[in-house]
């Protein structure tokens, strides 16, 4: 469970990655780089969603071995 957890915060990271690279891309219309921002706010909201039911389900162990993985 925890190798699935991780798979879906590494996309989430993924997702956040390619959000800056169009941001900071200098020939990117304003408004692409307006949805690029919605796209990176989307994801850290997801991710800080997804360790918090971790934590909240009483789970901590989980939370914590996740934590060990995602820092490797």
């Amino acid at each position: 469970m925890a190798y699935y957890f991780k798979q879906s915060l590494d996309g989430i990271h993924e997702a956040k990655k390619e959000g800056w690279r169009i941001f900071n891309n200098p020939f990117v219309p304003v408004r692409e780089k307006l949805l690029a921002l919605k796209i990176i706010m989307q994801a850290d909201e997801t991710r800080f969603k997804l360790l918090s039911e971790a934590v909240s389900t009483g789970n901590e162990r989980f939370a914590r071995r996740v934590s060990q993985i995602e820092n490797r």
